[in-house]
């Protein structure tokens, strides 16, 4: 082999020993650095995002704070649960603020939910509920101001969802057909309180029958009865369950009728009976309090039922002044089922048409 091909052997070896080491270590680390540093512009990128809201730091803590705050706020006026026990404090507690509110039917709903905070129906999950309480009331103008500012501000969550009004303009009352949505959150890490009501006095001294009761009057000579009263006056003491003075249709059992008042002494009232287009009404009136154009049903004969039990002491002063005008072809009975025998609780004081 000659000088010349030696040469040309050793340029060529020294050309595949720099090609082995360009391709097998230069070109990957020149790769590697140029992957670096395109990194390294990414982090100096992505740390220059976090400097500048690092420097936000104080406002997003005082937001998370202030986040926090609320959350608490929601959770506290959503209860851990929702029952009817809940939904009778609801109801008791509407009737302790508005003397004039009382609920005659209530119908409640089942508890229904209506979220989830994840998907993993465990001890972290969360549960969005609700239940509807269903009612009718009779109300003022202004009284139904402020039975709407009171369910606004309700201890409990609760949204008046549904509201139907009517304007009954004789008695200055509007009629209402209300939906109450009550809502809860339910969470393993939620405690339940305890619904706790106020302590119910037991043993009433005067135990009274229900005006619904049917009682076939005394006889009367010439009288005409089908045992069952029309109207009805309920008068006991102050310290009996329910009202003292009650006055209204016997065939009620919503009690949407009825004029009530616990009045320790004698209150004053009015009774209208008359016909119109062949239909009988009644229109009562106790202590400012008015029903107008009761409508019922009369049988064979026109009745008024009294229940009016004996006098518990001298300190029982509950009574009734009633002037009573009928203006049907049919005399009015006033059947007494129950009267104090020596101090009688009714006293009428005038009457108009037939009464007997």
């Amino acid at each position: 082999m000659s000088n010349r091909d030696k040469r040309l052997l050793g340029i060529l070896g020294i050309a595949i020993i720099g090609l082995i080491l360009y391709y097998a270590m230069y070109r990957p680390i020149t790769i590697k650095k140029q992957a670096l540093e395109e990194e390294m512009v990414a982090i100096e990128e992505r740390a220059a995002t976090l400097r500048v809201e690092y420097e936000k730091m104080p406002f997003y803590l005082e937001e998370t704070e202030v986040a926090q705050t609320r959350i608490e706020e929601i959770q506290e006026v959503l209860p851990a649960e929702l029952t009817q026990e809940r939904a009778f404090k609801l109801l008791f507690d509407i009737e302790d603020t508005f003397s004039d509110i009382n609920f005659g039917n209530v119908t409640f709903s089942n508890v229904e939910t209506l979220a989830y905070s994840n998907e993993e129906n465990d001890g972290t999950t969360e549960m969005a509920i609700r239940q509807n309480v269903v009612s009718n009331l009779d109300l003022s103008y202004t009284d139904l101001k402020a039975f709407l500012r009171y369910i606004g501000n309700y201890e409990d969550r609760t949204v008046l969802t549904n509201l139907s009004m009517n304007l009954l303009e004789e008695e200055n009352k509007i009629t209402t057909t209300l939906v109450m949505n009550m809502y809860g959150l339910v969470g393993a890490k939620r405690e339940v309180e305890p619904v706790i009501f106020d302590t119910v006095p037991k043993g009433k001294i005067q135990p009274f029958d229900s005006p619904n009761l049917r009682i076939t009057p005394q006889t009367v000579t010439n009288r005409v009865s089908d045992g069952t009263g029309d109207l009805f006056i309920a008068l006991k003491p102050t310290r009996a369950d329910g009202y003292a003075q009650v006055i209204g249709l016997t065939n009620d059992p919503g009690q949407r009728s009825y004029v009530t008042g616990d009045v320790d002494g004698v209150v004053q009232a009015n009774l209208r009976i008359f016909i119109e287009n062949g239909n009988y009404y009644a229109t009562y009136v106790m202590n400012g309090i008015t029903k107008s154009r009761q409508a019922f049903e009369v049988g064979q004969a026109l009745e008024l039922d009294l229940y009016a039990s004996k006098r518990v002491d001298a300190n029982d002063l509950v009574g009734m002044n009633l002037t009573i005008v009928n203006q049907t072809q049919l005399p009015l009975y006033i059947n007494k089922i129950e009267e104090d025998p020596t101090n009688p609780r009714l006293n009428i004081v005038s009457t108009e048409g037939e009464v007997n």
